[in-house]
């Protein structure tokens, strides 16, 4: 077999990633709660800047347990720390898409769960805004992937099934299979050996 699913897999992977980077960043690019003169907690707050916020505040800023509705329809229910999303919270952008989880320092970094707004899936590790380490994948088309990740990819030790019953079990870098592996196709033809950017070198 030539690895067309496989290279079908690298497609879907980089089209979630790309996906999944631009509703990211807006989590964290002027996501810090703007900050309003006074110092009380539990109230409810319109902010000049169209925003809303209410819950605990300290020195201008969210402190606590509270919500924040961002007037472009995004909003943040969890806690804070001096104005910045710290501790655990749920994330809902304008699409639809949510991250439930942890938060440090105002970036999703911990362990959480994130749903696209086409449907699909993770849950597991995140690091600045990334996923990063142990977590596992299910795609909008049927896809899921489970292993280690770096910088929002696949990257390391990891396990692909593909929605047709192709399986890759083996090593990745870069959100392609690269290393030794083994791919198994729907009629159960099976190779097993090294791989170079998502192709099997036979």
């Amino acid at each position: 077999m030539n690895g067309q699913t496989s290279t079908s897999g690298q497609a879907s992977i980089a089209a979630e990633a790309s996906n999944d980077r631009q509703l990211q960043n807006t989590a964290s690019d002027t996501r810090s709660a703007g900050s309003s003169a006074g110092s009380s907690s539990g109230s409810a707050r319109h902010l000049p800047s169209g925003d809303r916020y209410q819950g605990g505040w300290l020195d201008g800023k969210p402190n606590g347990k509270g919500t924040y509705w961002w007037s472009d329809g995004s909003h943040y229910d969890g806690n804070w720390t001096n104005g910045q999303k710290n501790g655990n919270g749920t994330y809902t952008w304008p699409s639809g898409a949510v991250y439930t989880g942890d938060w440090v320092g105002g970036v999703m970094q911990g362990v959480g769960t994130y749903t696209s707004k086409d449907g699909a899936t993770y849950r597991g590790s995140w690091y600045k805004d990334e996923k990063h380490g142990l977590g596992r994948k299910s795609y909008a088309n049927g896809d899921k992937y489970e292993g280690i990740w770096k910088n929002g990819k696949p990257d390391g030790p990891g396990m692909y099934r593909w929605s047709d019953g192709s399986e890759y079990n083996g090593e990745w870098v870069q959100g392609q299979m690269h290393g030794k592996g083994t791919f198994v196709w729907p009629n159960k033809e099976r190779y097993d050996g090294e791989w170079v950017q998502g192709r099997e070198q036979r």
